[in-house]
């Protein structure tokens, strides 16, 4: 039987705002409005859509609370399905919206659609040498464009900067800023020292195995993402961690066996990757990506690409794979070890 955690969780103060994803990849989304002694305080907000905002407001209604009563919001990430209603309800309530500053950027209203236009070019070459076709990657900038429909970017001022380790006290909550980057850089994890709670967002999700995100530096190096995400799995082993409420689906109460079972999953898709190659031999990482993902959508290629590259950099990483390049492309094979 489906345990509901919900009741609980209530109890302690702790209310879950589920709102209805307009994205296939999700079930569903999910916000945390947290009541610290009186004093009232979210974690992430949903996206912006009419029935995403009905869901949400109607829920707080429903708890007793009005966006006016949240003196302060905390996000994980940057991620539209994450900060979509940040800025209404900040300024509704005329709260701060904290955001670690590499994820803050990218929704900040006058700085983030200029790091987007000025991305675009080295996102570009990186595709081409990865042997993308430059159809793909027309589509990639149209769909990437789409997405200011789905969060209202935040002015400066409502945004404060959360750095790694922070602590902060609201009422009668110790709230604890944790960085594990993977599936993005600046993704925080907020822990709820006084009850075990971790709010992970994107980093730890029951049903869905995060994507550790393709991101490029500004010389258009990849970030690493995947052996970054590994390396903050066995980071979040070492809390002590009642139980993780993510942005999606049901919480996470045995965070180790959770992460073993990550582990197992990130080694079976690196099989995967290594089988492709003995087959087929050298490869460029979008070939690759559509063997290993053959019936992969469009709409999802970015997904996969991330997927493959993480694993590739795994392997790499392990000395079971190299790169080379030739007439300008980047290609992969296995090394033999």
């Amino acid at each position: 039987m489906k345990k509901n955690y919900t009741r609980g969780l209530e109890k302690e103060g702790i209310f879950t705002l589920v709102m209805p994803s307009p994205f296939p990849q999700v079930e569903d989304i999910r916000a945390y409005l947290i009541d610290a002694g009186g004093k009232w305080f979210m974690v992430d907000t949903g996206v912006k859509t009419p029935d995403a905002r009905e869901s949400l407001f109607k829920r707080m209604e429903e708890i007793g609370v009005k966006p006016e009563d949240v003196t302060t919001i905390f996000i994980t990430h940057h991620h539209i399905d994450h900060a979509g209603n940040a800025r209404l309800i900040a300024e509704k309530g005329g709260g701060s919206i904290y955001i670690h500053p590499a994820e803050g950027e990218k929704i900040e209203e006058e700085k983030g659609p200029l790091l987007w236009e000025r991305s675009k070019d080295t996102y570009g070459e990186f595709f081409r040498k990865i042997g993308m076709p430059e159809s793909v990657i027309n589509f990639l900038n149209f769909f990437d464009s789409r997405f200011d429909q789905f969060i209202d970017l935040i002015p400066r001022h409502l945004i404060k900067p959360v750095h790694p380790g922070s602590e902060y006290r609201i009422g009668d909550c110790t709230i604890r800023a944790l960085n594990f980057p993977g599936h993005t850089p600046g993704m925080i994890n907020y822990f709820l020292v006084e009850r075990g709670i971790l709010f992970s967002g994107d980093h730890i999700i029951k049903t869905i195995t995060p994507n550790a995100l393709l991101e490029l530096d500004e010389k258009g190096n990849t970030k690493k993402a995947l052996i970054s995400y590994m390396n903050s799995l066995e980071k979040t082993c070492e809390l002590k961690i009642r139980m993780a409420l993510s942005g999606h689906g049901d919480p996470v109460t045995d965070i180790e066996e959770h992460v073993e079972k990550l582990f197992q999953f990130y080694e079976r898709r690196k099989q995967r990757v290594l089988k492709a190659l003995e087959e087929a031999g050298p490869m460029k990482l979008y070939d690759l990506t559509l063997t290993v993902f053959p019936m992969v959508r469009l709409y999802d290629i970015y997904l996969a690409v991330s997927e493959v590259l993480g694993l590739i950099e795994l392997l790499e990483w392990e000395d079971r794979v190299r790169r080379f390049e030739k007439e300008s492309f980047e290609y992969w094979e296995i090394t033999g070890n």
